[in-house]
């Protein structure tokens, strides 16, 4: 009884994580081809000031989107970031404008990450997916909200 209401509760929680893990998709079209990515979106304030923290792992064609009301040099950290990461700076117009390579923060005050150019949203996904799968900087991004 316990073995089936556990299995039942583990289910509801899986259903709950993974139903919402990939709610939106992105294209980055490149010169020879295109790299598709499943994102979660951080609209939010409560959102931004999370986003990846404290988790371990993230699949590899999985990111996170962060959207800002305009386009501006948001500045990024990792606080509470376990793992690796790839900053993807994107413009207005849907191109990427700058690449960060960012580390989890070991001790304050963390390392701010910033754009050289202005920029309305912010992809992170895996530490050097970037160069994984030869991202680069004027490439175009494609994004379909679900």
């Amino acid at each position: 009884m316990f073995i089936i209401l556990g299995i039942a509760i583990l289910s509801a929680l899986a259903y709950t994580v993974f139903s919402t893990f990939f709610q939106s998709k992105i294209i980055i079209l490149k010169k020879d081809g295109f790299v598709n990515l499943n994102v979660d979106i951080a609209g939010t304030d409560k959102e931004k000031i999370e986003g990846l923290s404290n988790r371990k792992y993230i699949p590899e064609n999985y990111g996170m989107l962060f959207i800002f009301d305009k386009e501006d040099y948001p500045e990024m950290w990792m606080r509470n970031t376990l793992i690796s990461l790839d900053m993807i700076f994107i413009s207005s117009n849907f191109r990427i404008v700058d690449i960060k390579h960012a580390y989890p923060c070991k001790k304050d005050p963390c390392e701010i990450y910033k754009p050289g150019m202005r920029s309305k949203y912010v992809l992170e996904v895996n530490g050097n997916l970037t160069i994984k799968k030869d991202i680069n900087i004027g490439d175009r991004i494609n994004i379909y909200l679900t």
